[in-house]
């Protein structure tokens, strides 16, 4: 809920309940601050702006995920379980003011962040974008009568979400969660790795390279066509052809640990083809 009177000439707010005064603290980025920066690889891409004294929002987007967005406020700690508002506005430069509304939002974790849906996010950054300023009103922890305004700044915005994006259209197309067991297939007798078991094994190889990863393990199997003795002898020449294609790419061998199955586990029935050919795979795991 929130109305608005003239009391006495002083302009005053009832927001969701509270009195509050008309003249909100102000927090903004100005110019010659360098309050946007982006990071990011392969795997996950970061877009940052620092609101002075107040806080940061950035935006996030991980491999195979959705985007995101987190407000992370500084500006006082302890901030109690609260709402707040956020809304967009142009520039005071601009000869025609423009606001437009945007939705209420909730502090959690102790009052100290809030996350923006994959939709919010890019609603926030397309207002940036075209010029607008997004801003978050909530009251101020210190006195409930006041009010605390911050707002996102367009300075130097377009060159660092130029470079976010192109980080976006970087990103592999799967989650760790997706690659974390991972199957590559095998044509009747072969050891060759085709095309498309590359591809899968680029994105495991991504994936490894990150520090936190301890054990890849690398197990082979066959499908029961032909002998027992023979099939085993496939499955450690397939694990010995994975094994030495990661440690090309530079995963460290000590690293990998491997299995040999043969025709011992198969993951579907072995009288189709269908069958079999799910079958003649090697399975690589990592652990983190």
């Amino acid at each position: 809920m929130r109305k608005q009177f003239l009391l006495s000439g002083v302009l005053i707010t009832v927001l969701w309940g509270h009195i509050v005064t008309a003249q909100p603290t102000t927090y903004m980025a100005q110019y010659g601050q360098n309050a946007w920066s982006t990071e990011g690889d392969i795997l996950s891409c970061r877009l940052t702006h620092i609101i002075p004294e107040y806080g940061k929002i950035l935006f996030r987007q991980n491999a195979g995920a959705d985007e995101i967005a987190m407000l992370e406020v500084w500006y006082k700690r302890g901030i109690e379980h609260y709402q707040g508002e956020l809304s967009f506005h142009s520039p005071h430069c601009m000869g025609e003011q423009i606001q437009k509304p945007g939705w209420k939002f909730a502090f959690q974790n102790k009052g100290q962040q809030v996350i923006f849906s994959a939709r919010q996010a890019r609603t926030i950054l397309d207002a940036l974008d075209e010029g607008l300023l997004p801003t978050f009103l909530h009251r101020n922890n210190n006195n409930r009568r006041e009010m605390v305004r911050a707002q996102i700044s367009t300075i130097q915005f377009q060159e660092a979400f130029q470079q976010y994006s192109a980080c976006q259209a970087n990103l592999m197309p799967v989650t760790f969660e997706e690659i974390r067991t991972s199957n590559v297939f095998f044509e009747t007798g072969s050891v060759r790795l085709d095309e498309q078991a590359k591809v899968w094994l680029s994105y495991v190889i991504a994936y490894a390279k990150d520090p936190d990863i301890r054990r890849i393990e690398i197990s082979g199997f066959t499908d029961s066509v032909g002998s027992f003795r023979a099939n085993h002898k496939l499955a450690s020449e397939r694990v010995e052809k994975v094994r030495l294609y990661l440690i090309g790419a530079g995963i460290p061998e000590q690293l990998l640990r491997l299995k040999v199955f043969g025709e011992q586990r198969p993951l579907a029935k072995n009288t189709s083809e269908h069958g079999r050919s799910q079958n003649r795979r090697v399975e690589v795991k990592l652990w983190r």
